[in-house]
């Protein structure tokens, strides 16, 4: 019986981790440049940004989680890409609805 290849560590690193770390460090410099320049509301803005690496990493795991081999259909759902573009996605909206009130 034919089993699909496993996903290795650097792709789990760059499509999942990668786009997590990098949410939390546009959302530290937005809430600084918030405290320091008035009006601009970056911390609002970074939640688009991170609602966006959020839908990323979700469909990363629904593209990689079907294959076809030899005439079969191999389905495999891997847990840290649902929890890590759910918690983005709802830290994005969170941040991009009340990131004024928040600062």
């Amino acid at each position: 019986m034919n089993t699909p290849p496993d996903e290795t560590h650097k792709e789990l690193f760059l499509n999942g981790y990668l786009p997590a770390i990098s949410s939390l460090i546009i959302l530290t410099v937005s809430i600084i440049l918030d405290l320091n320049m008035q009006g601009f509301q970056w911390t609002q803005r970074s939640g688009a940004v991170i609602i966006v690496l959020g839908a990323y990493v979700a469909y990363i795991d629904v593209k990689r989680s079907m294959k076809l081999i030899n005439g079969h259909l191999y389905i495999q759902t891997k847990l840290p890409y649902k929890i890590i573009a759910v918690t983005l996605i709802v830290i994005g909206t969170l941040v991009s609805g009340y990131g004024d009130l928040l600062i």
